[in-house]
């Protein structure tokens, strides 16, 4: 077997410089969505939202609280969506 190289101290910004190359490499880009098809998307999201919205408004003027509850405990979820959008 050939003699292996000698150690080399590297400074640590060297290898901070090194690490900071590495990741930059890895980086996969996400494909570009179609503009037509993100707008949809967020749309049907916005729907999804005040659909919810309305609803609970309707349950709680019909005194379904239990209904209301339930609706309230989706707009978290549908908010995220709606921003992940």
């Amino acid at each position: 077997f050939p003699p292996l190289p000698p150690i080399v101290a590297v400074a640590e910004t060297e290898a901070k410089r090194r690490k900071a190359e590495f990741n930059q490499g890895n980086i996969k880009e996400e494909p570009v969505e179609d503009p037509a098809e993100a707008m949809h998307k967020w749309s049907m999201r916005m729907i999804e939202l005040a659909l919810l919205q309305c609803r609970k408004r309707k349950a709680v003027e019909l005194e379904d609280f239990d209904l209301a509850h339930r609706l309230k405990q989706r707009e978290p979820a549908a908010t995220l969506r709606l921003s992940a959008a």
